[in-house]
């Protein structure tokens, strides 16, 4: 069962966004943006660049703005890559060519694998894979095919890894108007409100001094905590795909 996405923290939040809690949640998201690209003396510019930058990534669809399939298509993506990496190695194994992968096929590579790493122990960890490979085998005809494999492993693969679903949420606590899509003008407002409260000169950079001033506050209020599972709405749209 999913937790919501949206948990009561108590984090450093600007005095200009105490109004309410959704503009508290997105000053929470933003501080923790920043704990991620503030980390030199540069202009404000340059780091506002680097948070849209980010943010832009998961706009999958092209439309304005970032919403639920945004981010569910991204970590479908996401695993879609881990996948094709896994099958990559799979594919290795078979040396016949016929799509499919035998005990026979598999019990050379993992002796060279034993024989290269020096490893002499009961447990031979290349046993393990071959185990962990032949265990795709669901109609029980000693031969792994792509399918097999492909359905084990993408059941194993989460949809987005732990710090894709991270940025899901801080980007999704941007969302000022609460319409469920996180435009750029709603970033750049939630960024250059946090700014007036980090940038203390207002020279448009961000010095070592301000950075560590901004460090002191994160450690003083507490750290941001995501949950680290997909948010429902996003579980919901990837169940309801054709």
């Amino acid at each position: 069962m999913h937790r919501p996405l949206f948990v009561a923290l108590l984090l450093y939040v600007s005095p200009s966004f105490a109004q309410n809690s959704q503009d508290a949640q997105a000053s929470q998201a933003m501080t923790r943006l920043l704990e991620f690209h503030m980390r030199r003396s540069e202009t404000v510019a340059t780091l506002e660049a680097k948070v849209l930058y980010a943010a832009a990534e998961f706009d999958v669809d092209g439309e304005t703005g970032l919403s639920v399939p945004d981010y569910a298509l991204f970590g479908l993506l996401e695993r879609s890559s881990a996948w094709q990496s896994e099958l990559s190695v799979f594919m290795r194994n078979d040396l016949n060519g016929d799509g499919t992968v035998t005990r026979a096929e598999i019990l050379p590579w993992a002796r060279l694998k034993e024989t290269r790493t020096g490893y002499t122990g009961e447990a031979v960890p290349a046993n393990i894979t071959v185990e962990q490979i032949l265990s795709a085998d669901t109609n029980a005809d000693n031969a792994v095919s792509v399918a097999e494999f492909s359905a084990q492993t993408l059941s194993k693969l989460q949809i987005g890894s732990r710090s894709t679903v991270l940025w899901m949420e801080l980007i999704s606590r941007c969302d000022l108007n609460g319409d469920a899509v996180t435009t750029q003008a709603e970033i750049q407002t939630v960024f250059r409100t946090e700014m007036q409260f980090i940038d203390t000169d207002g020279n448009a950079e961000v010095n070592d001094g301000e950075i560590q001033a901004f460090a002191a506050r994160v450690r003083e209020h507490g750290q941001f905590k995501p949950d680290p599972t997909l948010p429902p709405q996003i579980d919901a749209y990837i169940a309801a795909r054709p």
